[in-house]
């Protein structure tokens, strides 16, 4: 079973008998300790283009027994929703992308805290379209040996539950001379439903042929123009892919300034995320601020 949240993906290997009583009584565990237990992977999202073509993620296993994983590529489509779906059926363009991509080691073992290297390369067929393209690199653990998993105490539980918890990363392809703005079109003060405390949803539009990477910040200002400003928050890194155009994000408050929302107004300010040495056309791209 794969569950897609928020660019990871998480691969949950569970005997089909107990997959419903499984997750009906220990859902909330699953989701709390995968991001911290297992298998982490570094950076989140890599960007290559016609001069960067090469990448490393690093794998991390967290865990204090060794951790033997497959690595591999898939690609998703996104959701009306934003929820994003495996493509299964895929078309001779889309074939040939998952090929260009190469990947070094497929395979490994991982000691007890121990790291490995992935080295990611891209390499263009010629008459490769402009565009931007994503590939997600997925590493799934895979299952420990059934000689370990006897030895294991089953006076305890009568079932015992053998818990992958893997994860995947968009590798986003960059190829031609492409543009982007951005800009945000929404402001509201609410509640996070993760974490209960107050943060400013804010509404950013996407336009053109690539991805928008953008620092977000809010500030406060008494008077519209005003330089005179107080930071809010700010949420680093965000991304706005083309086929989702306008994507919310939350930026959480410094509670101690919550009193001075209800006079003036709130500037929200997008900033390039990305280094200069990382993406093509940095003269294509435009990132506009707002006040609310």
């Amino acid at each position: 079973m794969y569950l897609i949240y928020n660019d990871k993906m998480y691969l949950a290997g569970l005997r089909p008998l107990i997959v419903f009583l499984f997750l009906t009584l220990f859902a909330p565990l699953i989701f709390c300790t995968g991001v911290e237990a297992g298998i982490m992977l570094h950076p989140t999202r890599i960007f290559l283009d016609n001069r960067n073509n090469s990448g490393t993620v690093m794998v991390i296993n967290q865990e204090n027994v060794p951790v033997k994983y497959r690595v591999s590529t898939t690609l998703y489509r996104t959701k009306p929703n934003g929820a994003l779906e495996e493509i299964l059926d895929l078309t001779q363009e889309q074939q040939e992308l998952k090929r260009m991509l190469r990947f070094s080691p497929r395979q490994a073992t991982l000691g007890p805290r121990e790291k490995q290297t992935i080295r990611l390369q891209f390499r263009k067929i010629p008459d490769f379209s402009d565009g931007e393209y994503r590939v997600h690199l997925k590493v799934s653990p895979l299952p420990e040996d059934d000689s370990n998993a006897r030895k294991a105490d089953n006076t305890k539980l009568g079932v015992q539950i053998n818990l992958l918890v893997g994860f995947s990363i968009p590798i986003v392809i960059r190829n031609g001379n492409l543009w982007v703005e951005a800009e945000p079109v929404a402001c509201e003060r609410t509640v996070s439903k993760l974490t209960g405390k107050p943060v400013l949803s804010v509404g950013v539009l996407q336009k053109g042929t690539r991805s928008a990477v953008v620092n977000i910040t809010a500030y406060h200002i008494l008077e519209k123009n005003s330089e005179a400003k107080v930071l809010l928050g700010k949420v680093p890194g965000a991304v706005v892919y083309p086929d989702v155009s306008l994507k919310t994000f939350d930026v959480p408050l410094d509670e101690t300034l919550l009193d001075r929302i209800d006079k003036g107004f709130i500037r929200i300010e997008l900033s390039d995320s990305e280094e200069k040495n990382t993406r093509e056309g940095k003269n294509n791209v435009q990132y506009k601020s707002r006040e609310f």
